[in-house]
């Protein structure tokens, strides 16, 4: 049996669930908004076991021999903020089921898509672009810094300007809605708050203008590659554009191709999304996604992904 680890909202599962159920494979998918509405338990002897009583039914750790640890949320992302408890109790009981989730590898072991603790580490952008660098790739000048001098240093290096990116999860969280942080071109008027500038480290990196953008899906050893193609007065980062984006399925070069999966390999993963930049024939790797969305490539662009995610995860599930 294979379990699905995600949220209700997640569009990208719906499909590999819509690909299992074609094959008549056995899987189980598991929403985090439903774990504080079931009973889920965790024993440690005589052997780790995990035991989860869902909807009237149950599914045991025994059962399961693979994991696509595809997207978890959080317990309250379907309650509304009236009806939620108080802002430290729920976040205690988020911690808790984030802490349950990540344990699930002490009683499933083998058979994961992608394993948690690489999966963990190279959401660290630092960590991606160092082990792109050390494998081949081209990475743009970067320096991830809160010190006013050291970024207006930097900018003065770079005649093309800085491009600004988040560090980490660029999603704020707000009580009405969620803002998203795209990456930006660093205007001259941008450096000028030094209190602003030191309240956390940021990436800077040498703006690549003029440049062409392309998103790889990597998927076990099969490559999903697709040129992005916007209006380009929309800014240097293409998810602003949404509607006007285009995807044109491309070959990548044999080495670049190489290099990504190489990439995936050596990070201990067995899925990821990877964002590489053509500029003035040189191409870079930005950055990768360990579980990035790639359901806007299945429909209408029409490449297969979730019949090679299918086809990994039944080759993975120890229990067939």
């Amino acid at each position: 049996m294979i379990l699905i680890l995600t949220n209700k909202q997640d569009v990208s599962a719906d499909f590999v669930v819509r690909e299992l159920r074609r094959r008549g494979a056995a899987y189980v998918r598991v929403n985090t908004e439903d774990l504080r509405t079931g009973e889920c338990s965790f024993r440690l002897s005589p052997a780790p076991s995990v035991t989860i009583d869902r909807n009237g039914s149950s599914v045991k750790s025994s059962d399961i021999g693979a994991v696509w640890h595809r997207r978890p949320g959080h317990a309250f992302d379907e309650v509304p903020t009236p009806e939620r408890p108080a802002p430290d109790e729920e976040k205690f009981v988020v911690e808790q089921w984030m802490v349950w989730i990540e344990a699930l590898e002490v009683a499933i072991s083998d058979g994961w898509m992608n394993p948690l603790t690489p999966a963990s580490l190279f959401e660290n952008k630092i960590r991606q672009l160092s082990l792109a660098r050390r494998i081949g790739f081209t990475i743009p000048d970067t320096i991830v810094s809160n010190s006013p001098s050291a970024i207006k240093n930097f900018r003065r290096e770079h005649h093309a300007g800085l491009a600004a990116k988040a560090l980490y999860a660029p999603l704020l969280e707000g009580i009405d809605r969620d803002r998203f942080v795209f990456t930006s071109l660093v205007e001259s008027g941008h450096l000028n708050d030094a209190a602003a500038l030191r309240q956390a480290p940021t990436i800077f990196q040498e703006a690549l203008i003029p440049k062409v953008d392309y998103r790889v899906t990597i998927v076990g050893t099969k490559i999903f590659a697709v040129k992005v193609c916007y209006p380009p007065q929309d800014g240097i980062d293409w998810r602003v554009s949404k509607a006007a984006v285009q995807f044109v399925p491309i070959e990548l070069p044999a080495e670049i191709a190489g290099m990504c999966l190489k990439f995936v390999q050596n990070a201990g993963l067995v899925f990821g999304a990877i964002d590489l930049i053509e500029s003035r024939g040189e191409w870079y790797f930005i950055e990768i996604n360990p579980s990035g969305e790639w359901g806007w490539l299945q429909q209408p662009v029409g490449l297969p992904i979730a019949e090679a995610i299918c086809d990994t995860l039944q080759a993975l599930d120890t229990t067939r």
